[in-house]
């Protein structure tokens, strides 16, 4: 079976996980700690731990939360942007954002991260619609 591999902040190959793995939707394997670094809202953090609280209800209805959660993973797993981009749901940003990638929750609705070091950063979710470019 092909695996993929996660990369550390420095590049250097971090574990090798089952390609099902991303199919699955699983990152009970990855360190929580290093992932918690990778959000930069402790709202996508909670979504994407499965907790509603008032703030996460503020930056996603509820209703949405648990296509958010798994948005929030598929980015998490991802080895490289290009994983995510078979959706139709996914883009790099133009313009002032060119360095930001927005991946499609529902309506306004969006997961935003950045790539550096083979890894997603600065993991953030919301109502982003007016400032699609």
């Amino acid at each position: 079976q092909e695996s993929n591999t996660l990369r550390g902040h420095d590049g250097v190959p971090q574990d090798t996980i089952p390609d099902d793995a991303l199919a699955t939707g699983t990152v009970t394997w990855y360190k929580k700690k290093e992932v918690r670094e990778r959000f930069a809202s402790e709202e996508a953090w909670l979504i994407w731990n499965g907790e509603a609280t008032k703030a996460t209800r503020r930056v996603v209805p509820y209703r949405l939360h648990k296509n958010a959660r798994m948005a929030l993973e598929r980015v998490i797993l991802a080895v490289r942007p290009s994983d995510l981009a078979h959706k139709g749901d996914f883009k790099m940003l133009r313009g002032r954002l060119r360095s930001v990638y927005q991946f499609r929750i529902e309506g306004g609705y969006r997961v935003r991260f950045q790539w550096k070091h083979g890894r997603a950063v600065r993991i953030q979710c919301g109502e982003f619609h007016d400032e699609d470019n």
